[in-house]
């Protein structure tokens, strides 16, 4: 991966936790009126006069499907074609429903999930699949007799959860990585969580480009130099 890359990422959990310990704990009814950044608890709800998604036979607030599907691709192995067997993603999906945080007379209403990161201590967690039908599946290895499958996250209406905001005339805004995170795990949990790597798909990109793209242009670069 690289030195580099591993100290930005190691900088930018350090940073994560610190921000995520800092932020102070107030009431409901306390941000809605005070600005900056703030753990809040209350109960999710649906929001009055929307519907609940289905995650499976069960009503939700947010739901994240992938589906893989296997597939058989025609590779050069050692000078001679082959085929090999792979699952492939070819759904990811993430449907919310407008919900509401409450906490005793005090509501705060959230009518789309853009920005809302729920963490995974509150999900649900199914899985599907189905077998390939076909007289070939006995010839294929035991990874590519599935023909498709399914991993469902969901999150349930009705749990006590933290919240984690920058709160601005009584709206929650991104805080820690830009985003207003839901967790059960508590304040300091939840920032020893971030502090020791818990949220870092922003950072691998940039750790994949530094760590690892820029070495390969580099070294590229010098071996085309000798060759000329």
């Amino acid at each position: 991966m690289g030195y580099i890359g591993m100290q930005i990422v190691n900088t930018e959990r350090e940073e994560a936790g610190k921000l995520a310990a800092a932020a102070v704990q107030k009431r409901l009814d306390e941000v809605l009126r005070q600005d900056g950044p703030a753990w809040v608890k209350g109960r999710l709800e649906l929001a009055s006069g929307t519907a609940p998604i289905l995650c499976g036979e069960q009503p939700c607030l947010w739901k994240r499907t992938e589906r893989y599907e296997s597939m058989v691709e025609d590779i050069r192995k050692a000078g001679e074609w082959t085929k090999r067997f792979a699952f492939r993603k070819v759904q990811d999906d993430v449907t919310g429903a407008p919900f509401e945080m409450t906490d005793g007379p005090a509501k705060l209403r959230f009518d789309d999930w853009f920005g809302i990161k729920p963490w995974e201590d509150l999900l649900q967690i199914r899985h599907d699949q189905a077998p390939i039908v076909s007289s070939m599946a006995e010839a294929m290895p035991a990874s590519a007799t599935v023909a498709w499958r399914v991993k469902e996250r969901f999150l349930l209406a009705g749990q006590d959860v933290w919240l984690l905001a920058e709160f601005k005339g009584g709206k929650p805004q991104g805080y820690v990585n830009g985003a207003v995170y839901l967790t059960g795990l508590g304040p300091e949990r939840f920032a020893a969580a971030l502090a020791s790597g818990g949220d870092l798909s922003d950072t691998m990109k940039w750790v994949f480009l530094i760590g690892i793209v820029v070495p390969l242009l580099y070294f590229g670069s010098l071996i085309l130099k000798r060759r000329s």
